[in-house]
C-alpha cells in the first residue's frame, strides 16, 4: 500500500482526484520556480525601466528627451539625461528593492529611456519661466508644487499642474510669496494683461546676477508699473 499524501489516507480512496490535485501542485511549483529565475535573470537596468514604465516620455523640437513624472499630487518636467531624474529614478528602485542600484544599470536604463522619448514619443515645446498659452501668459512659481501663475486679460489665478511643461535649473529661485501679497493687496485680481505680466517677472530677475539687456528692460518696464500702483494707490488715500 502507498500512502497519499493528498487525501492522507492509506491507500487512496480517491486515485483520480488526487492525481489531478498532485499535477496541478506540481503545476504550480513549477510556475514559481521559473518566476524566482526570471526575476534572479533581471538585471537592475531592467527593474528600472519598468519602475519608469508609468512616466510620461517626449521630446521637444530639438530632440532632448524629457519626462513628465508625479510626485505626490503633482506633476514635475525634468530632462531625462539630467540629475533630477536621476535621483527620482535612483529613489523608485530604492522604494522597491529596499537597497541602491550601481551606477552602471542607472546609465542603461537612463539612455534607453532617452532613446525612447527622441524615437518613439511625441514632440513638445518645454519652456524657462515664463511662457504663452493660446491668449494667456504662464509664469513658473518655482515652488515645491510646480504652480503656476496663469495671467489672462481678465486677471491672474495661481494653477495647479498647468497645461504647459517648464523645466528648472538648479539655480532658479522661487518667486517669494510676499511679492505675491504685494500685487494682491495692490490690484486685487484685476491687473491689466501686460502690466501684471511685467510685475510677475521682477522677482525673477535677480540684482545679484550678471543682467541682460532684456532683463534690464522689463525692471524698467515694471518699476514704471509699480510706481504708477503706487500713486494711484496714495491718491485714493
Amino acid at each position: 500500500m502507498t500512502y497519499c499524501s493528498i487525501c492522507a489516507t492509506d491507500p487512496c480512496v480517491s486515485p483520480r482526484l488526487c492525481a489531478a490535485q498532485r499535477a496541478e501542485a506540481g503545476r504550480k511549483a513549477s510556475v514559481e520556480a521559473e518566476d524566482r529565475e526570471e526575476e534572479q535573470r533581471k538585471t537592475q537596468a531592467d527593474v528600472l525601466l519598468e519602475l519608469a514604465s508609468g512616466a510620461t516620455l517626449f521630446h521637444t523640437p530639438e530632440r532632448e528627451g524629457f519626462v513628465d513624472v508625479l510626485v505626490g499630487d503633482h506633476r514635475e518636467t525634468h530632462r531625462i539625461c539630467g540629475a533630477a531624474f536621476r535621483r527620482w529614478l535612483r529613489h523608485q528602485y530604492y522604494k522597491s528593492k529596499k537597497r541602491g542600484c550601481n551606477s552602471d544599470a542607472l546609465k542603461v536604463a537612463v539612455e534607453t529611456l532617452d532613446a525612447k522619448a527622441i524615437f518613439e514619443s511625441e514632440s513638445r515645446d518645454v519652456h524657462v519661466r515664463v511662457a504663452s498659452y493660446y491668449d494667456d501668459i504662464y509664469i513658473d512659481l518655482g515652488d515645491n508644487g510646480w504652480k503656476a501663475i496663469k495671467v489672462t486679460k481678465a486677471g491672474w489665478s495661481i494653477v495647479a499642474n498647468p497645461p504647459l511643461r517648464f523645466q528648472r535649473a538648479p539655480s532658479m529661485r522661487r518667486f517669494r510669496c510676499q511679492r505675491r501679497a504685494a500685487l494682491s493687496n495692490c490690484y486685487g485680481h484685476s491687473a491689466t494683461f501686460p502690466t501684471m505680466a511685467l510685475l510677475c517677472l521682477l522677482p525673477c530677475c535677480s540684482r545679484d546676477c550678471g543682467q541682460t539687456q532684456t532683463i534690464q528692460c522689463l525692471r524698467s518696464l515694471a518699476s514704471k508699473a509699480l510706481a504708477r500702483v503706487r500713486w494711484r494707490a496714495s491718491s485714493l488715500d
